[in-house]
């Protein structure tokens, strides 16, 4: 996971529906085509590309648009909320699920969560680290739990594709112009990172925080050398 930042707090889809339905059918249900699949552009440009919770590259033609605050919850207005709305995977993997397909089979009052990629307080990037290809966070027993228990990112699917994922990064870099020095590893966190890009042009790396810890390991150990 990695936060998420909003820049508008209504979309132009989600504005344009509104003007078109002139109040009338103004609801989730009535959402659809052209103004669903143009909001669901915004929400991947958003998110650079990536599942706002596996963090698995993602297409307009498989997401879905998950609601942070569940919709049993909402008012219609929060629905259509562009805040309450991130991109999501279908969230099957082999023979598991996760993300919002995993939380969608759970009992309405066990949807609600603390985990909230725009909350920029969880500092996502600072707090999830990796083990074996299990995903922790640190500092916070909660949202800790809620990965697994909400969301089932630590599932068996998504371990074994970040052990892989992480161990062709490794590989890929040794191939590279990497030399593994401080230098090179600031220009490649500066690349996963994807801080001098403007928001809307940034695209991640598939499973990209996980490469970012990869990286920040290799700082803290040339610094303590």
């Amino acid at each position: 996971m990695q936060r998420i930042y909003k820049t508008k707090k209504i979309s132009k889809p989600l504005s344009q529906y509104k003007n078109a339905s002139k109040g009338i059918n103004y609801n989730w249900n009535c959402f659809q085509k052209p103004f669903k699949e143009n909001q669901k552009k915004i929400l991947i440009r958003e998110q650079g590309g990536i599942c706002a919770y596996c963090m698995q590259k993602i297409e307009i033609k498989s997401i879905k648009i998950e609601h942070i605050k569940p919709q049993h919850c909402c008012r219609e207005s929060e629905k259509l909320s562009h805040k309450n709305m991130l991109a999501v995977c279908q969230g099957t993997s082999d023979a598991n699920t996760h993300c919002d397909t995993f939380r969608g089979e759970l009992s309405p009052e066990k949807q609600i969560m603390q985990i909230n990629p725009l909350i920029k307080k969880h500092k996502y990037r600072q707090n999830v680290i990796f083990k074996n290809g299990e995903l922790e966070y640190k500092g916070n027993k909660i949202i800790n739990n809620e990965i697994s228990e909400k969301l089932n990112l630590n599932c068996s699917s998504l371990v074994e594709k970040r052990q892989k994922t992480e161990q062709g990064y490794i590989e890929a870099l040794q191939v590279r112009n990497f030399d593994g020095s401080l230098k090179s590893c600031k220009k490649e966190l500066l690349r996963l990172t994807q801080r001098k890009i403007p928001f809307k042009r940034r695209k991640y790396d598939d499973f990209c925080t996980l490469k970012i810890s990869v990286i920040k390991e290799r700082i803290s150990y040339i610094k303590k050398l």
